[in-house]
């Protein structure tokens, strides 16, 4: 997997402090062996290899090494852009009854239709480099940096836990490949976590 689709991170809280009950959105695809770039589109489906992941993260807040859970990774076959693999994701995120509180993407994901998308969760979307964010300056500045920050946890998906390439053939393979990272990703998250007290 080249990671080029939708990555997707919530946060809990407002600006650094952590508000319990409050979730922010951060989105960034990874594509798994994206298709070549040169030579003529593919003519067919059957043309088409390799896939296009989309893992949505949530974190409690935008600090310096925030890290979350992976809700179940979207997969699908062929250099597939970000906006359609955005609907499946929200979906998974409905379910868990989270409050949103921000949404960051990056700028492979179109306004309009990230809006759209968005607009059943009652969150604030930040789209990086993009002129139409309305947010002061300090929390553009906030997002953005967080937003550059998800690509090294890109890349520690691909190292770490083989995101970076599928070794299961055909689409129903990635996504077990894809779900199987995910997993190993929250496993380590999860026993990361400070246990609570008796």
């Amino acid at each position: 997997m080249t990671h080029r689709g939708p990555f997707v991170d919530h946060h809990l809280g407002h600006e650094h402090d952590h508000i319990e009950g409050q979730t922010t959105v951060n989105m960034r695809p990874i594509a798994a062996r994206e298709p070549s770039t040169r030579g003529p589109p593919p003519l067919s489906p059957r043309d088409q290899f390799g896939c296009t992941t989309q893992y949505t993260e949530l974190t409690a807040n935008t600090r310096r090494g925030a890290r979350g859970l992976l809700v179940p990774p979207t997969v699908a076959i062929g250099n597939v852009h970000e906006d359609v693999l955005l609907p499946e994701s929200v979906a998974e995120i409905v379910p868990l009854d989270l409050k949103l509180v921000e949404a960051v993407f990056d700028r492979g994901f179109t306004t309009k239709a990230t809006l759209a998308t968005m607009a059943g969760l009652n969150t604030r979307v930040f789209i990086a480099g993009s002129p139409q964010n309305a947010d002061s300056r300090r929390t553009r500045r906030r997002l953005a940096s967080h937003r550059v920050g998800c690509e090294g946890r890109i890349a520690h998906l691909k190292r770490e836990y083989g995101a970076g390439r599928s070794r299961l053939k055909g689409g129903v393979g990635a996504k077990i490949w894809a779900g199987w990272s995910a997993l190993a990703y929250n496993l380590d998250t999860v026993a990361w976590m400070p246990k609570a007290g008796p």
